[in-house]
């Protein structure tokens, strides 16, 4: 029986940066076995495995290759660069199950927020990861996102590509985002994360998660578009998969939930805890006071 997909985040090194101590502590993270900044933790599932974020820090993207736009019109991936603006670069695909709703849904929040709007000062650019959704399924995609980016300027700043499998992979490849997809279930397992570059193409900087702050979002765009170099703060990946019982990727998810259980419970028993302590100190000091 399938069953509902699964968003799950894995560990991974928490902050970039820093000096004496903080340095050390760093680079013992960075050598640890899987726990390389942007890459999945071997204890992750098998599915898991190569889903990964290698950072390629003022890598030019091929600014040659070709896709169709979400109205079937073949662009250039250099007709959107060039113009002054800095791209937030997204990989998504519209059947996504659970992660990519929430990280496009994340990202608006933070666009609304945002004094910059999309199409004036920057750009998005979010490529479908499935070959086999044209550019209606696109269209439609990005309809429900716009739906929700109270901009005017939302349509001609941010662009829906698909393409070709191999000019997908080559794009990926060139940001260092590492996926695959589940010949079984067609889903894509994936990481959440969204890549900025600068004016002419160069990978200025890295976002990672489904969450991104207006503050800190704001100062990565500026620093890309003057072509500079931001270290991600945060290295905390999230990656999607669909997992199906009969395999026995259920245990997987039965493990996260109960684990989730258990937080649950604790948060309930310690809540409790406190009340029934605060009622006996205020019942002992009305019978000292009596």
């Amino acid at each position: 029986m399938k069953l509902c997909a699964l968003t799950t985040a894995l560990a991974i090194a928490l902050a970039a940066g820093g000096t004496g101590a903080r340095a050390d502590d760093d680079k013992a993270t960075a050598e640890a076995p899987g726990t390389n900044p942007g890459e999945i933790a071997e204890a992750a599932p098998p599915e898991l495995q190569g889903v990964k974020l290698d950072e390629k820090m003022g890598a030019k993207i091929p600014l040659d290759l070709v896709f169709t736009d979400e109205t079937g019109a073949p662009i250039q991936l250099g007709a959107l660069f060039g113009d002054g603006k800095p791209v937030l670069l997204t990989f998504n695909y519209s059947s996504c199950p659970m992660l990519c709703s929430v990280q496009l849904g994340g990202l608006v929040k933070s666009l609304n927020e945002l004094s910059w709007s999309a199409g004036v000062e920057f750009r998005i650019i979010t490529i479908g990861l499935n070959p086999m959704e044209g550019h209606k399924r696109a269209m439609e995609t990005k309809m429900r996102y716009l739906g929700r980016y109270k901009r005017s300027t939302g349509d001609e700043g941010w662009r829906f590509l698909t393409g070709p499998e191999k000019n997908i992979r080559a794009l990926a490849a060139a940001v260092g985002y590492s996926y695959r997809m589940d010949p079984q279930t067609g889903q894509y397992f994936h990481p959440a994360a969204v890549t900025v570059l600068s004016p002419d193409g160069a990978v200025s900087s890295y976002i990672y998660g489904v969450e991104y702050p207006v503050a800190p979002l704001a100062v990565t765009l500026m620093a890309a578009r003057k072509g500079q170099l931001t270290e991600a703060t945060e290295r905390f990946l999230m990656a999607c998969f669909h997992y199906d019982a009969p395999r026995g990727n259920a245990a997987v998810a039965m493990k996260v939930m109960q684990i989730g259980g258990i937080a649950f419970v604790g948060a309930v028993l310690v809540v409790f805890g406190v009340a029934r302590t605060r009622r006996k100190g205020s019942k002992r000091g009305r019978t000292m006071r009596s």
